[in-house]
């Protein structure tokens, strides 16, 4: 028996959502303005509903959207929360916390959250119960 088969037939299947977003920012990796230059960051949320019941997207959609939006089209650098660092890293650092907590108010739990400037550079952040399968 394959190991998706072993896993479902142990009851360890698991339901979720993986959301993507596109987040255009302007930010200088040295604090100098100088150095401004934009990207559009990729970003992925894999979510599991705390509750039973069958959530639409449009529910979860609308929480991230509002969470993201303060920093739609925005320097970076000209937020407090990014002036000291606004890599593609501490960007994740600061958006995952935020994203978490929006969405666990809303009873959906951020367990992986994936940003990138690439497809080849991403920078990923879990939580140790996330799984891609049972074993």
């Amino acid at each position: 028996m394959g190991e998706v088969q072993a896993a479902v037939s142990a009851g360890c299947s698991r339901k979720y959502y993986r959301l993507k977003y596109r987040l255009t920012i302007r930010h200088s990796a040295d604090n100098n303005i100088d150095h401004e230059h934009s990207h559009v960051l990729e970003i992925e949320a894999y979510t599991f509903p705390m509750m039973e019941n069958f959530q639409e997207f449009n529910n979860i959609e609308k929480h991230v959207d509002d969470c993201l939006a303060r920093y739609q089209n925005k320097y970076l650098n000209d937020l407090p929360e990014f002036q000291k660092d606004a890599s593609l890293e501490n960007t994740g650092e600061v958006l995952f916390p935020l994203l978490r907590e929006e969405l666990k108010q809303h009873h959906w739990d951020l367990r992986r959250f994936e940003i990138s400037e690439t497809p080849l550079r991403v920078y990923i952040i879990t939580q140790d119960s996330f799984q891609r399968r049972c074993l």
